[in-house]
């Protein structure tokens, strides 16, 4: 019974495969400042697991994006 409550637990930590979008794929982002898409991915990771941080080349503005699923 414990080998199968561990596996269970083990599984609940893994993220599904295939779904989403790849961490750091182009995407087209529009910047929240000026509305532009004129941007660029900076970092996997922003203050918080779920955000991606980007930079806007229009407004030179970094800002940060909420990771879809």
């Amino acid at each position: 019974m414990e080998s199968k409550a561990r596996a269970n637990v083990e599984a609940s930590f893994r993220a599904p495969i295939g779904t989403g979008i790849e961490p750091g794929a182009a995407r087209e982002v529009s910047c929240p400042y000026c509305r532009s898409i004129n941007t660029e991915f900076s970092s996997l990771f922003g203050q918080q697991l779920l955000t991606e941080q980007y930079y806007c080349n229009d407004c030179h503005t970094p800002f940060e994006y909420v990771k879809d699923g």
